[in-house]
């Protein structure tokens, strides 16, 4: 009997993160619905990532490419499926085994529904879960609520892509915002969800330089969409943005002052 087709893609999307690769790999390869195809996407990895990819075999796909950053990568990925389905997963991030089967369910219950987003459960540094609400265009205008690893119909990927000038994060931000303004809607499962490994730390000089480019980016995201936004929405979200980065300064300002 010839195998199930395939009906939905795992891009597991990883740079130098081969310590956490095979966990990924195995909670995607884990999933009980039998049309998935497994894909790893190295991003010019400098680690260990193609030997621990090529110790699955056949299990899985695996393209390497030039570092370019995540949007590059999911793009990358995008124009090399052939699926009805996609998702990504960070290579540090793992998969229960009723994730692909619970949304891929909703997402063909709906047909106007361009994607399926659950709840994220952390591990590692911390636990816990989030608190995404319902998916809300009006929500959605006021920051991001959406987690990045949602099971989305493909051609809406391809149709629409990532934008690549946005390499300092709410990348996710900017593509819902695009599917939205498209008038392409989610639905959040709360049945199942995502393990979302938080790790790592950041200095406090690096933390304020990424502050002040997520800044930048956040403008740019805001005068990109400035008419889904409408002027007197922006204008408020503009507001917000000042006052956040004002307060920043002045807690730098007010730590240097302690020491």
């Amino acid at each position: 009997m010839d195998p199930t087709p395939a009906r939905t893609t795992i891009f597991v999307l990883c740079f130098n993160y081969a310590r956490y690769l095979r966990e990924a790999v195995e909670s995607a390869l884990g999933q009980d619905d039998d049309g998935v195809r497994v894909v790893v996407v190295d991003d010019g990895s400098t680690d260990d990532t193609p030997s621990v990819a090529a110790s699955f075999g056949d299990l899985i796909r695996y393209f390497r490419k030039p570092n370019g950053g995540l949007s590059e990568a999911r793009n990358y990925a995008a124009a090399r499926c052939d699926t009805e389905f996609l998702m990504y997963l960070d290579a540090d991030d793992r998969l229960p085994s009723d994730f692909v089967r619970t949304c891929r369910s909703r997402l063909e219950e709906v047909s106007n529904v361009g994607f399926v987003f659950t709840q994220l459960r952390y591990f590692g540094d911390r636990g816990g879960t989030s608190s995404f609400p319902p998916f809300d265009p009006q929500r959605l205008k006021r920051g991001s609520c959406i987690a990045s690893c949602s099971l989305m119909r493909s051609g809406l990927v391809q149709r629409y892509g990532y934008d690549t000038r946005l390499r300092h994060g709410l990348e996710d931000w900017d593509f819902y915002l695009t599917l939205a303004e498209h008038g392409h809607r989610g639905v959040l499962v709360d049945s199942t969800h995502v393990w979302y490994r938080v790790h790592g730390s950041s200095m406090g000089d690096t933390v304020q330089r990424d502050r002040r480019r997520r800044q930048w980016t956040y403008l740019r995201i805001l005068w990109k969409h400035r008419r889904f936004f409408g002027a007197r929405g922006a204008v408020g979200l503009v507001r917000r943005s000042v006052r956040y980065r004002l307060g920043s300064r002045s807690r730098s300002a007010s730590r240097c002052a302690t020491r």
